[in-house]
């Protein structure tokens, strides 16, 4: 199963979910401290989860348009803005399927 798509998108992926996790280590994030409503048994598993979730939504929405304007840029040596690698990062960015999306359906 694939998880990146180009050796940049791979990089900040490895790059950004070691950074969360070592800020959430840091800050001394604890889920069991938010008011005593999850068990302790529960509390690793809910912690993992909130971090997937929190590096998901932010690589989604975020850093898959700097990985994707650094590819084009670096690999493809080509001048493009973060607008257009806004648009381009659909080509390269798997779904929630984790299959490639269909030329047909981009617009």
């Amino acid at each position: 199963m694939i998880f990146y798509s180009h050796i940049w998108d791979g990089f900040l992926k490895f790059f950004s979910f070691v950074g969360l996790v070592i800020a959430a280590d840091h800050w001394d994030l604890h889920v069991y401290q938010f008011g005593g409503i999850i068990p302790n048994s529960a509390a690793g598993f809910v912690m993992i989860g909130i971090l997937v979730g929190v590096w998901v939504t932010l690589y989604r929405q975020c850093l898959s348009i700097l990985s994707t304007w650094i590819y084009a840029t670096v690999s493809l040596q080509t001048h493009v803005t973060l607008a257009e690698a806004k648009a381009l990062r659909k080509l390269f960015q798997l779904d929630f399927s984790l299959t490639w999306p269909n030329p047909q359906r981009i617009t």
